[in-house]
């Protein structure tokens, strides 16, 4: 069975499930630090946790794969982030060496803490070498906007179907407080994430101090796990102002595995061009 049907059947028709879907979520990207690898059934591989860490490293709205609505800000990252293989680093010495010669003697020196920064020292002396790691266009079937837990939201303001899943966590927005937790507002006004660092200091209080976690609450794997128990599928929060993209959301996907990966691209942000302006071109597979 697909990993989608693994999750769609641990999700149920019971909690919202596949036929409570009203919003399905639009075309999503991701810019990842390297190709993913094939799989059986993903001949494009697929978006796999244990890889987390490759990229910024950093969840900071949720444990899982990040992806955008915005193709821009997959490659974003992909720019950031992006390894290149060693053949290519291997050419941008050359080029360094054959055409910038003093850019060239700065290679031991900086390229020892960071192989890919020859390769980028040689794109802004004029080469071509374009970004490393990958794009991909990718979409969630079976998955909802609603299934999502709004980061910057209210638990007011959260679906229908958040809010039944959450109730069953003892988070009840028509409760004064939270059973054998007290808090210092109502239930009712908390955030998305208010509500999953609560999570984790209430049903895993060392869990930021053990070993197979440190980080901040906001980033807790085992609240993502819980919450996906309960039928909700990550969380989704609005693009940043600087990104030029309003009513574009991003969302940490809890089992982004589930994600089928339709395409890689090849993205490029001319020369002067502000994040948000960017263009697209589809790629053949490697």
């Amino acid at each position: 069975m697909t990993p989608t049907g693994v999750e769609d059947l641990a999700m149920g028709f019971g909690v919202g499930g596949l036929r409570g879907v009203r919003n399905p979520l639009p075309t999503l990207y991701q810019g990842a630090a390297r190709p993913f690898a094939p799989e059986p059934g993903a001949p494009l591989g697929r978006v796999r946790l244990d890889k987390a860490g490759s990229g910024e490293g950093y969840h900071g709205e949720g444990y899982g794969g990040y992806v955008s609505e915005v193709p821009e800000i997959g490659k974003y990252y992909q720019q950031l982030y992006g390894e290149y293989a060693p053949d290519t680093i291997e050419a941008a010495k050359r080029y360094l060496a054959q055409n910038h010669p003093r850019q060239f003697g700065l290679i031991e020196k900086n390229s020892i803490t960071d192989p890919n920064w020859v390769v980028k020292r040689a794109n802004a002396m004029g080469a071509d070498f374009g970004p490393g790691g990958a794009l991909y266009e990718m979409r969630y079937p079976n998955a909802g906007e609603e299934q999502f837990l709004r980061w910057d939201t209210p638990l007011y303001e959260q679906s229908d179907y958040v809010k039944s899943s959450l109730r069953k966590l003892g988070i009840d927005e028509n409760k004064k407080s939270v059973p054998d937790y007290p808090l210092r507002e109502p239930p009712a006004e908390m955030t998305g994430e208010d509500i999953y660092e609560l999570l984790s200091d209430k049903y895993f209080p060392l869990a930021r101090f053990g070993r197979d976690y440190v980080g901040p609450l906001a980033g807790d794997p085992k609240v993502a796990g819980l919450l996906r128990t309960q039928g909700i599928r990550g969380t989704r929060y609005p693009v940043g102002e600087q990104e030029m993209s309003p009513g574009k959301f991003n969302y940490s996907v809890f089992s982004p595995e589930a994600m089928q990966v339709m395409r890689r691209l090849a993205a490029f942000l001319p020369p002067g061009v502000a994040l948000g302006g960017g263009l697209l071109a589809e790629q053949p597979p490697p």
